[in-house]
């Protein structure tokens, strides 16, 4: 199934944030539903390779069910495990490569996704913070702020 493999290429670019996986999720969703609901092309592939040797043999019907079960359970496990992404995106805050722009432009944005997924943090403490690094000089030689250590 090429669109996991689509998927995970998608998330592992640098520059993502909580729209742009949404997105990719939302996509990926409705290409499996997409999958699933052509049930029936699915049963015509499968029905062609079958062994000769089986001890039961599957109805049309049976393939159907399995593979709308086997959709179900992927998309169930889709929402179950992308359910909470924001916290993801705080890591787009401490990427060393992207200081310049952060210095013009403050991630407002990801400051505020950041916020929502670790709500014990103190908003404005953080962006002081941040704010300094990013106009830092010796910061900027780091190409992850965890290099800095």
């Amino acid at each position: 199934m090429p669109h996991v493999d689509f998927l995970y290429a998608k998330l592992q670019k640098k520059n993502i944030d909580s729209v742009h996986i949404h997105g990719c999720i939302q996509q990926f969703q409705q290409d499996i539903q997409k999958i699933r609901d052509s049930d029936h092309s699915m049963v015509d592939q499968s029905s062609g390779s079958q062994p000769t040797k089986r001890r039961r043999a599957l109805s049309p019907e049976d393939h159907v069910r399995i593979a709308a079960e086997v959709c179900d359970t992927i998309l169930g496990h889709t929402r179950e495990r992308f359910s909470f992404t924001n916290h993801l995106v705080s890591a787009t805050l401490l990427q060393g490569d992207r200081f310049e722009e952060y210095k013009m432009a403050f991630p407002e944005d990801a400051l505020r996704n950041t916020l929502k997924a670790y709500p014990m943090l103190n908003g404005s403490k953080l962006k002081t913070e941040l704010s300094l690094i990013y106009s830092k000089e010796e910061f900027k030689a780091c190409r992850d702020l965890v290099a800095a250590q």
